[in-house]
């Protein structure tokens, strides 16, 4: 399962009154989502489970909340995916992928009897970071007018790879060809000045021979 971590620390503040105020702070425990894929599929469910990250202190939980887009699932109304969301004990099974499935799911709890010191323990209620779920997809290059990059001989030439099809999972495997030499994935050849990158192709130390058209495959 894949593991999305909540990315903020949550801390503990104790003040102890006595003749010398002290006030220690104290990392909390962090709820982190697993997840049995990384997308939504039509034809497969997926499940999330809510657990408690780097759980050394073997603390527990019993009940888990889980939300959508900030809605608690068991108030979710039909037309936003509450009909294809069933919770399962602790987790949480997205039943097809859909449009209405589609968004931002956290799970939330109380755990109680967490040590912070040899005498204190402390109950607290930790929700996990949004972890973003879409459905598979691929779409087609939108369609752009063309673009002119002028570019002085001996400079880098830098071409940006427009309308990029939306692909879940991605990202997609994306490269430049020359018009006249379509078969050539440039960037992807022992030619080192031709440098594919994540949004197009830069040519170092730009010559002449290389204008011309080019184009995303």
């Amino acid at each position: 399962m894949r593991t999305v971590k909540n990315a903020v620390t949550l801390l503990a503040i104790l003040y102890f009154a006595n003749a010398a105020s002290q006030v220690f702070i104290f990392e909390l425990p962090e709820m982190i989502v697993k997840m049995n894929t990384t997308y939504l599929s039509k034809n497969h469910s997926t499940r999330l489970r809510c657990q408690i990250f780097d759980n050394v202190a073997n603390l527990s939980f019993r009940e888990v909340y889980w939300f959508k887009d900030s809605l608690s699932v068991s108030e979710l109304p039909t037309k936003k995916g509450g009909a294809e969301l069933k919770v399962d004990g602790n987790d949480l099974l997205i039943l097809r992928g859909s449009h209405h499935t589609e968004g931002e799911y956290q799970c939330a709890t109380i755990i109680e009897d967490i040590p912070l010191t040899e005498n204190t323990t402390i109950n607290t209620r930790l929700i996990s970071a949004p972890v973003r779920l879409r459905k598979a997809r691929i779409t087609r290059f939108e369609t752009f007018r063309s673009q002119t990059v002028r570019v002085r001989q001996g400079q880098v030439a830098r071409m940006p790879c427009l309308g990029m099809p939306d692909v879940v999972p991605g990202p997609p495997d994306v490269w430049m060809e020359k018009e006249g030499h379509e078969g050539v994935p440039l960037g992807m050849t022992s030619n080192l000045r031709f440098v594919s990158t994540p949004n197009g192709l830069q040519i170092a130390i730009a010559q002449p021979q290389d204008a011309g058209k080019y184009f995303c495959v």
